[in-house]
């Protein structure tokens, strides 16, 4: 055995004894997490261990097809200075008034009206809580626009908080700096992205409740040929993994290459959506290298790979 890759498994087993001593660091600043330790991260209903330190952590996310964006930290001045800014004094009409939420202990929230053409409306929702602000939005038809506003001032007063480390106990989506309680309510789509910056990765998992197979499974977009043929014939890439891979009790597909040219690595593992989009939404992971990756550190960076896929688990 080529004596870098020993030396390098040799570091690799240090380094996953270390991602197993995982603790929940609620506290820390994801500007500034605690090195070598594997952070919990909390995504719509599932949860993922990655490799700190992270950076450029970002969730987008909706709900009941209800578009969330998020603003942090924020404060009254800040909100009213992006009210301005997405509504737009020209054509505000305000149809409700102040939504009063004693019970969330926040500030009055608020719901915006405009009508964008004869028979469409987006309907918008402000509201501050605590040290963040939450922005929603949805169009509607004419005949659906009472049920939109409807939907979006419930949501508004369902948004709790949440410290973006911190993995709830309970039922519910998280999504970025907040979480919505309760069992799943169609429309639930997140995103997270994340720069792993002790790999030298970026990763991506996406959860989509309501995504159609539009393509089949990755492996059936991929060339089927035995894998030495397959390299030998691409100009372009080198396959490092192919097949079936059973992750959270879901049975997805798991592809990986190399690149020729620059020798990054890129791999994937996705599900598509089951027949209860509930329990089963279409779930994909990606990580790729941010650099060139010698031949040599390929075992190190697949262990911990497979470190990430493995912790992968569905909340309650």
């Amino acid at each position: 055995m080529n004596s870098r890759i020993v030396v390098v498994a040799a570091a690799l087993t240090v380094a996953i004894s270390q991602f197993s001593a995982c603790s929940n660091h609620q506290d820390q600043n994801m500007n500034n997490p605690v090195a070598s330790v594997a952070q919990p991260l909390c995504v719509g209903r599932y949860v993922i261990d990655v490799p700190t330190p992270i950076a450029g952590f970002h969730l987008s996310q909706s709900f009941k097809d209800v578009d969330i964006e998020v603003q942090y930290p924020s404060n009254p001045a800040m909100l009213e200075a992006e009210i301005q800014k997405r509504v737009g004094e020209e054509k505000l009409h305000k149809k409700d008034g102040p939504i009063s939420e004693p019970n969330i202990g926040t500030p009055d929230a608020e719901i915006f009206v405009t009508q964008d053409t004869d028979n469409l409306f987006t309907v918008r929702g402000f509201t501050l809580k605590q040290d963040t602000s939450f922005f929603l939005q949805v169009q509607a038809t004419k005949n659906y626009l009472d049920g939109a506003k409807i939907s979006v001032r419930q949501l508004l007063a369902s948004i709790i908080p949440r410290d973006p480390l911190s993995v709830p106990k309970e039922h519910g989506l998280c999504i970025d700096h907040g979480f919505i309680p309760g069992q799943y309510a169609g429309g639930e789509r997140v995103t997270m992205t994340a720069d792993l910056q002790k790999i030298n990765a970026s990763m991506t998992i996406m959860t989509n409740s309501e995504a159609n197979d539009s393509g089949g499974n990755i492996l059936d977009r991929m060339s089927l040929l035995p894998l030495p043929l397959a390299n030998f014939i691409s100009s372009n890439t080198t396959i490092v993994r192919r097949g079936n891979r059973s992750l959270a009790g879901r049975s997805g597909d798991e592809y990986g290459y190399v690149t020729k040219d620059d020798q990054s690595m890129s791999l994937q593992w996705s599900v598509q959506t089951g027949k209860d989009h509930a329990a089963e939404p279409m779930v994909e992971i990606t990580l790729d290298t941010t650099t060139g990756l010698a031949e040599t550190d390929r075992p190190a960076f697949l262990a911990v790979w497979d470190e990430i896929l493995t912790s992968l688990k569905r909340r309650i």
